[in-house]
């Protein structure tokens, strides 16, 4: 219920296509679900902490955890997601999500919210030099690059956007279906009857 997939007449399309051409689909997974897979990678262990990174669809991605658990996830759609307007706009939202998490007792009063930005090199600076730090947050700015090495890409990375991250975070670690039904994955199951087939095939040969 609380990771629904609320929207997936924004997906029929693709898997549309998929399932016509008999592509092999592991599943459906969700990216706030991954975030949690993302911190570990990254080795952020604050006990109150919240992920920010901005993707491709404009919008920002704000997943806030408690000792490592996900609490809540926001997606904010940003009228001006430009590098200009980035910093202004993204400490806006997290001020706006910091508040609310403190009204529902979320986030106690007296503890520090550990904001961690995963940043392009184009607003890096920006960020670093707007962010305040008080008694209520405490911001940490990740430059994409960094974030990009440390879960496993080693080609320069190039993107603004955190997309390409979380999609080799799913490529090397496999995480499980969250919401394909099973005639979505039908191809990929019979894709894997017949790696096992001919592995089989081939140790019986040997």
């Amino acid at each position: 219920l609380f990771t629904a997939l609320t929207r997936p007449d924004l997906l029929a399309p693709w898997m549309g296509l998929l399932t016509k051409f008999k592509v092999p689909v592991a599943g459906i997974c969700s990216l706030p679900l991954l975030s949690k897979d993302v911190l570990k990678l990254l080795k952020l262990n604050s006990r109150y902490l919240l992920l920010v990174t901005l993707q491709s669809s404009g919008g920002l991605r704000q997943t806030f955890f408690v000792d490592g658990e996900i609490k809540v996830s926001r997606l904010a759609v940003l009228q001006d997601a430009s590098p200009a307007r980035f910093t202004a706009n993204m400490l806006g939202e997290v001020e706006r999500l910091r508040r609310y998490l403190s009204s529902l007792r979320i986030l106690p009063a007296d503890e520090a919210l550990d904001v961690y930005v995963l940043a392009s090199d184009e607003v890096q600076a920006d960020v670093e030099r707007h962010s305040p730090t008080s008694i209520t947050a405490r911001h940490h700015v990740i430059p994409l690059a960094e974030a990009a090495q440390k879960v496993g890409i080693k080609q320069p990375y190039q993107s603004r956007f955190a997309d390409h991250l979380f999609a080799h975070v799913v490529a090397r670690l496999s995480p499980p279906n969250q919401y394909a039904p099973a005639p979505q994955t039908r191809y990929f199951r019979l894709h894997r009857v017949r790696r096992i087939t001919i592995a089989a095939s081939l140790f019986l040969l040997m």
